[in-house]
C-alpha cells in the first residue's frame, strides 16, 4: 500500500527530474520526491502543487541545512543605493548590468549576492511606501 503523500499536485500536473525518464503524478508522488523537488524549484510549491505541508520550510530544511538566502550577509549602504534607484524609475534589470561588476570588500558580487540586495531594496521601498 503506498505510503499517504503530504503533497498533491494540481490537476494534470507531471513532475520529472532534467536528465531522468521517471514522472511522477499524484498517483506514485511521495514527500521525498516532492520536498527533493520544491529544493531545486522553491516556486513550484504555489504553482504546481495544490496541497503543501504547513511545515514546509522547515521540512526543507532537513538535518542542520541552512537556506542560502539565511547565509548571504547584506551591505547596507549597497542597499540603501540600489533602494533610491529603484526608487527613481531604474529598472532591476539596468541595476543587475549596472552593478555586475560592483565590488564588496575586495571582491565581486556574485549574481546572486546582487539579487538579494536588490530584493532587499525592492523590499525597503515597499516598507517606506513607495513603489
Amino acid at each position: 500500500m503506498k505510503e499517504k503523500c503530504d503533497y498533491s499536485l494540481k490537476n494534470g500536473v507531471v513532475l520529472q527530474f532534467f536528465g531522468t525518464s521517471e514522472v511522477y503524478t499524484n498517483v506514485n508522488l511521495t514527500n521525498e520526491v516532492s520536498e527533493k523537488y520544491l529544493k531545486q524549484f522553491p516556486a513550484a510549491a504555489e504553482t504546481l502543487f495544490v496541497d503543501t505541508p504547513v511545515d514546509l520550510e522547515g521540512r526543507l530544511i532537513k538535518h542542520g541545512e541552512k537556506q542560502k538566502e539565511e547565509t548571504v550577509a547584506l551591505n547596507e549602504n549597497l542597499v540603501q543605493e540600489l533602494a533610491e534607484k529603484l526608487a527613481g524609475d531604474v529598472t532591476k534589470k539596468s541595476l543587475k548590468e549596472e552593478y555586475k561588476e560592483y565590488e564588496i570588500d575586495g571582491k565581486k558580487v556574485t549574481a546572486r549576492l546582487l539579487d538579494a540586495h536588490i530584493k532587499a531594496a525592492d523590499e525597503l521601498n515597499l516598507s517606506k511606501g513607495g513603489k
